[in-house]
């Protein structure tokens, strides 16, 4: 049988020299660090990999208030969308008699829209889709502002009957909340 020769002492040196160069690598305490026998101490690539991302998620990105500002645009702009659906794929020329349900109706249609439009731009939807959201609220309580500065237009691209409606029953510069009218 052969034996095997230890030599205990220098092993042990060496696995605590290099358990103290673990234990003061420059690694954040989530990555897995991998020290050599010879001192060298590397990060794994997919660690390095996902530290370099997240790296660059923290630079402020210069386009992040624009982006941010074309979002609301972009769920108001969903909102005459989903109005213009509405009248052009029904045939209605007014308003619901309901008006909980025109506003739901209207905000759900322009919600799908925002959603499906930021799809196809490839937004990041869960950094964009709460601003769209917001747009889509000012849309459905203050859309029909723009209905008063330009009626002629609306009447044609909507409905004549629905624009009549909406500068009779809504003063300009106001908000319209579940049947009531708020001026500003």
């Amino acid at each position: 049988m052969a034996t095997i020769s230890i030599s205990t002492d220098a092993q042990k040196s060496e696995f605590l020299s290099r358990l103290s160069r673990i234990e003061a690598g420059t690694g954040s305490s989530k990555s897995t660090l991998y020290v050599g026998v010879d001192g060298t101490v590397m990060a794994s690539t997919k660690d390095s990999a996902k530290l370099k991302k997240q790296a660059a998620a923290k630079k402020p990105q210069p386009l992040g208030v624009f982006a941010a500002i074309l979002s609301i645009g972009f769920g108001i702009a969903a909102v005459g969308t989903a109005l213009y659906l509405r009248f052009a794929a029904t045939g209605e020329t007014g308003p619901l008699n309901n008006s909980d349900l025109t506003m739901a109706t209207n905000g759900s249609l322009a919600f799908a829209i925002a959603l499906f439009g930021g799809f196809l731009l490839r937004m990041p939807l869960l950094k964009y889709v709460p601003v769209s959201v917001v747009g889509v609220m000012v849309g459905v309580v203050g859309f029909h502002n723009l209905v008063h500065v330009y009626p002629t237009q609306f009447a044609n691209l909507f409905s004549p009957v629905w624009v009549e409606q909406v500068v009779a029953a809504t003063p300009a510069n106001s908000i319209i909340w579940r049947g009531q009218t708020f001026v500003l």
